[in-house]
């Protein structure tokens, strides 16, 4: 069987002659054509004239037979091309030629050169290499192929070949083409060659373990160990991810409940303080059990995860230290706290919010509803002390990278309908959106761009077992990438941090005095300050004579409805009034 290109290809051959005395170009070239032709054979032509040495060049391609090596097994035939045949009958002559060789197929077409090559190929290999054709924008036989061992197929790729016009649709090729889902191109540009490699679509592990046992050597107050990047390919593992804070210092976390948000949260919380953070942490309180094992780790009076008034009370105080760390800043003559000596240098501090749209969505005022009714005043006030929650966070988010405040903001949907104003949303920088299954609509509220995030692949959205703790994310400073949070359990990070020595408090949650200063401070938080009018027993909104009270606890409206029954059943109220 043959192999490879046969020994005899066509060649061109040259001659030189001297020139007879007195030769004229415009007169006698015709004639030195037919006496070369008499003297050596046909096919010549000249190619130049050296009038000065009077000599003359004359080229033809070495006569050969019309087929070359060509015998019932061979891989490769080799024809002789008419004279006349031009660059533009490249498709005409594969017609012709492929139909007189069953089997074989045009891969060299060389008319001024006066030679074409046929060579045998299955049939996918044909259809991969029209395929391949098509994506390049060129002919099929300017494109060369050859099987490779494990299906797929290496390609001799054309001169006009550019990478960033065809890599996507070779792309296409190998994985709807030629192969599925999964198989990959690899190209060298400079070689132009290109491998089809046939492989599983990238994806991930079940779990991926948190390397705890590297967990300080792995994070730093600049940035923090985040997650896994999807392999570009199912032969390549994917690549570490981490929050970079010298890029941009605030994070948003948008996902479905389910999605695995707590356990990406728990991972940056276990690096944060490995790294020498100090942690605040704040919730609202039904939910607060997920990060009950990190309370005692956090700054003292940063806990807060007890009541609305106690989360409004943390933020605040953040705000505050973020005001004292500015004014040394200031003496020292510095613009951020990396500057200063390290004796006097404050440790940087995240800031973790869960459950923002529960924080920060208002309460209904109740309509048709007495104002003074214990409903619309409880509503009032809570909505008081939301706004106070979310004054503050502003405030961090706009005013605070450079005293080293870094904030980590979870919810499930971020809009303006759900309490979370666009204005938060554009100072948080990081963006991931954790889920495998989320709406466009949703896409667009997280990411500044989301026509350029990828999609997490359908073949991990169909698998429940590898898609916990899947998502997309879109940083500064980084491509857009699929990626897959770490897990450890809450006992198996306590026992790290534990033994890393990382400080505890006793008194986790905010005093008491600086709630009711914060919070609430119509409450008659300062000494001798009065209390407020606020307060049901003064009616609400400014009436300054103090209103009956009565024993039941009733007042406004529901009072009035409870004095109608009695007085509908034939009675009067009973209920004694109390002045005091």
């Amino acid at each position: 069987m043959s192999t490879g290109m046969p020994a005899n290809r066509p060649r061109r051959e040259l001659i030189t002659v001297n020139l007879p005395q007195g030769f004229d170009p415009a007169r006698h070239e015709e004639a030195l054509t037919r006496l070369i032709s008499e003297t050596h054979g046909a096919g010549w032509e000249i190619e130049n004239l050296n009038l000065a040495l009077s000599t003359a060049t004359a080229s033809r391609m070495v006569e050969i037979s019309e087929v070359i090596d060509h015998g019932d097994d061979a891989d490769e035939i080799q024809i002789k091309l008419s004279r006349n045949t031009k660059p533009g009958d490249g498709e005409k002559t594969a017609v012709k030629l492929e139909s007189q060789h069953d089997g074989y197929y045009l891969t060299e077409f060389e008319p001024y050169l006066g030679y074409a090559t046929l060579q045998k190929m299955a049939p996918n290999t044909v259809r991969a290499r029209g395929a391949a054709a098509v994506a390049l924008g060129v002919k099929p036989w300017e494109v060369q192929i050859k099987p490779r061992r494990d299906g797929g197929f290496t390609l001799g790729l054309p001169k006009t070949y550019v990478p960033s016009k065809h890599d996507d649709k070779l792309q296409e090729v190998a994985e709807s083409v030629i192969g599925k889902l999964g198989w990959y191109v690899k190209t060298n540009a400079h070689a132009l060659t290109a491998d089809i490699v046939p492989s599983d679509p990238p994806t991930f592990p079940k779990a991926i373990k948190y390397p705890l046992s590297q967990i300080q050597r792995l994070n730093n107050t600049e940035r923090l160990l985040l997650a896994t990047s999807l392999g570009k390919t199912g032969d390549e593992p994917g690549d570490p991810l981490y929050l970079d804070f010298e890029a941009s210092p605030h994070t948003q976390l948008n996902g479905t409940t389910g999605s695995g948000k707590t356990v990406t949260i728990n991972s940056i919380i276990a690096g944060a303080l490995a790294a020498g953070y100090e942690l605040c942490l704040i919730d609202v309180e039904h939910k607060s059990v997920d990060f009950v094992w990190a309370r005692d780790f956090v700054r003292p009076g940063f806990w807060g995860c007890d009541s609305l008034a106690a989360s409004a009370t943390v933020a605040t105080l953040v705000y505050e230290e973020g005001q004292r760390r500015a004014q040394v800043l200031k003496r020292h003559n510095v613009t951020k706290i990396q500057e200063l000596p390290a004796a006097i240098r404050p440790k940087p501090i995240l800031v973790v919010m869960d459950e923002l749209s529960g924080l920060f969505q208002p309460d209904d005022i109740p309509k048709g509803v007495p104002k003074d009714h214990p409903f619309v005043v409880s509503a009032m006030q809570a909505n008081a002390t939301r706004a106070i929650l979310m004054g503050a966070t502003l405030k961090l988010a706009a005013e605070m990278r450079f005293v080293g405040i870094r904030l980590l903001l979870s919810t499930q949907v971020a809009n303006a309908t759900t309490g979370i104003p666009p204005k938060l949303r554009s100072l948080l920088s990081n963006k991931l959106l954790q889920g495998v299954n989320p709406t466009k609509a949703t896409r667009q509220q997280v990411f500044n761009d989301p026509t350029m995030v990828p999609e997490v692949p359908s073949n991990i959205r169909a698998d429940a077992s590898v898609s916990k703790g899947v998502g997309v994310l879109e940083m500064e400073g980084a491509d857009p990438v699929v990626y897959k949070s770490f897990y450890a359990s809450t006992q198996e990070y306590r026992a790290a941090l534990e033994q890393l020595r990382v400080p505890t408090t006793n008194t986790p949650a905010p005093s008491a005095a600086d709630i009711a200063r914060i919070a609430m401070p119509e409450e008659g938080g300062d000494a001798g300050e009065p209390a407020s009018r606020m307060r049901p027993e003064y009616g609400g909104f400014g009436r300054d004579e103090k209103q009956q009270r009565r024993s039941d606890g009733l007042s406004g409206a529901a009072a009035a409805a409870h004095d109608l029954r009695v007085q509908a059943a034939g009675g009067r109220s009973t209920v004694p009034e109390d002045f005091s």
